[in-house]
């Protein structure tokens, strides 16, 4: 079974409007659904389909969201310096929850949203100001993110708000990040990913009820037994 943070719900609770449901109540309506990904014919009640659906329409606008804010160039342009893959998906939620233009002036308080944006939002932030790559080729993605960040010269008069250069200025004025620091974000993009591809074969296999109802599908007799 996953493990789903209370971080995650909420940012759920934040991002779909439609249908409205507090934090606590997503992971309800969810519960299923994290218990059995890849089995969605375990989802019985028509309203953890509909939560799943939800989710997985949020997820898709998240990615969609990521390219918008040319984060597949960002990655593939640390993929030909030999960097790492980084995982975008907390730095997607500040995205959906920050303007782009604002993010400068809220840096540090982004730095640390609930679901950990942060290695993910210094690549974002400083990739297009790296003028001269080193090589980054064998390095872990903390220490690949290092050499980087201390490669950069900051302007002599720094433009609008500090609050990048500030923080950038903590990073290398502390020592060296271990080889095995985590830069993973909270959010679930493989649990979420499963339950696209459950949908996708469910609704071939077998369509889901109308709400209201449980699925076509479920014998409620074996339910009572």
């Amino acid at each position: 079974m996953w493990e789903v943070s209370d971080a995650v719900y909420q940012a759920i609770a934040d991002g779909i409007p439609i249908p409205r449901h507090t934090a606590a109540a997503w992971r309800d309506l969810l519960a299923l659904a994290v218990a059995e990904p890849q089995l969605a014919r375990a989802w019985r009640h028509h309203g953890t389909w509909e939560a799943v659906r939800a989710v997985t329409g949020w997820h898709r606008g998240l990615g969609d969201i990521l390219a918008r804010h040319h984060w597949p160039e960002v990655q593939a342009l640390w993929h030909r310096q030999g960097g790492p893959t980084w995982d975008p998906w907390g730095l997607a939620v500040v995205l959906a929850q920050t303007k782009a233009s604002t993010i400068s002036a809220e840096f540090e308080i982004c730095l640390h949203h609930v679901l950990r944006p942060s290695a993910a939002l210094w690549v974002w932030a400083v990739t297009p100001i790296v003028e001269n790559w080193p090589s980054l080729a064998g390095l872990s993605p903390a220490l690949a993110l290092d050499r980087v960040l201390r490669t950069l010269i900051p302007p002599a008069d720094i433009p609008g708000s500090p609050h990048f250069w500030h923080a950038w200025a903590e990073w290398v004025g502390d020592a060296q990040p271990d080889a095995d620091t985590p830069v993973t974000s909270l959010y679930p993009a493989n649990l979420f990913n499963s339950w696209s591809v459950a949908l996708d074969m469910a609704d071939v296999i077998e369509p889901p009820a109308v709400a209201g109802d449980q699925l076509t599908w479920w014998d409620w007799r074996l339910d009572a037994e």
